[in-house]
């Protein structure tokens, strides 16, 4: 009966260290899944800030704002926002992932009118081929509109990257006289030898022509030589078709710092307000965030290669028309606001005088 009683009490002192056992392994293991968790979270939500801030590119960052008291002793005209980008910061303008997965289609037909490029330009040496449109022989006078129409207005400037297009941007041209509209194209230039007549006639209108580079690529990962011959090209070709070259640049990807604006020489222009038409390709969400985000000065980006690109401009520029807002260029609105460009700045949006 004693050896019973003490095999009794062994397997019951055997039971619970055995049980004990289990309960701490389970909560270990329960452990390990929560700090896991959290892990994982933390990443995937560090992942959606990175994201947040790209596709926003940055909008409340200054790119190399120069004091124009310490440079030209006198009162800056313009408001640049609020800190200037580090250095380390840059790379966040360097590539959104999301942008160029969605523009994946874009890339290509860059690259296909690279190629007729160099078709075209072997044809015209081997056979001495002369081109199909005129060249042009003299740089046309082209007669400015009266400003004073706009004195004490609200203004904006919708700017238009990636064309031209012959189709998507002689359709925003049709319609711009509707709302004494005119805007500013920022054109790739390989896309330009088809559609020169399209180009000429955004000019002719009295639209202002920029330069968004020759093929595209982002200026953080070319040498100046490089950066050098997609501005050169793309300024040749542009005054080939118009008669004269542009003054303006948006880079690609808006990337750019002071060491490559020395190299390209122009003004730079990046832009206020994103409609992100590229991705949402939805006439309704571009007009709607047109109208909801204005302010006066605002620079407003665009893509004129897209049909709900064009929708939703005219959208928006028939309910802001009826708010009081002047459609003016680039240039238009500097002299309106008082504002001598600056080749050491980069220029968001247009204010009268710096606020205190």
């Amino acid at each position: 009966m004693e050896y019973v009683i003490v095999t009794k009490n062994k397997l019951t002192k055997y039971g619970k260290i055995f049980f004990g056992t289990i309960i701490v392994l389970v909560l270990l293991i329960v452990g390990v899944l929560i700090i896991s968790r959290e892990k994982i979270f933390n990443v995937q939500e560090d992942e959606r800030s990175k994201i947040a801030k790209e596709d926003r590119n940055y909008k409340f960052a200054v790119i190399d704002y120069i004091s124009k008291e310490e440079n030209k002793k006198s009162k800056p005209t313009f408001l640049e926002i609020k800190k200037e980008i580090p250095q380390e910061e840059q790379d966040i303008f360097i590539e959104n992932e999301n942008k160029e997965e969605d523009e994946t289609k874009f890339a290509g037909e860059i690259k296909l009118d690279e190629e007729q490029t160099i078709e075209k330009t072997e044809d015209s040496i081997n056979e001495q081929t002369v081109p199909t449109e005129n060249p042009i022989e003299k740089a046309e006078t082209i007669t400015p509109r009266n400003l004073e129409q706009f004195q004490g207005k609200p203004l904006l400037a919708f700017t238009f990257d990636d064309g031209p297009n012959s189709e998507t941007t002689n359709r925003l041209l049709d319609n711009l006289d509707k709302y004494n509209a005119r805007v500013t194209f920022f054109v790739v230039g390989n896309r330009i030898h088809n559609n020169t007549d399209t180009l000429k006639r955004a000019y002719d209108m009295g639209n202002q022509i920029g330069s968004h580079s020759y093929s595209h690529r982002n200026f953080f990962k070319l040498d100046e030589a490089k950066i050098l011959e997609e501005v050169q090209n793309t300024n040749n070709a542009i005054k080939e078709v118009i008669g004269v070259e542009p003054t303006l640049i948006r880079p690609p990807y808006g990337n750019t710092n002071s060491d490559i604006k020395n190299i390209y020489n122009m003004y730079t222009i990046l832009w206020d307000l994103d409609t992100e038409d590229w991705k949402s390709k939805d006439a309704d969400k571009i007009a709607e965030y047109i109208v909801n985000n204005v302010h006066d000065g605002a620079i407003i980006l665009l893509h004129d290669i897209y049909d709900p690109s064009i929708d939703g401009t005219l959208k928006a520029m028939e309910i802001l028309e009826q708010q009081g807002y002047g459609f003016v260029t680039i240039d238009e609105m500097a002299q309106l606001k008082n504002v001598e460009l600056d080749k050491d700045i980069s220029y968001h949006y247009f204010y009268n005088e710096l606020p205190l």
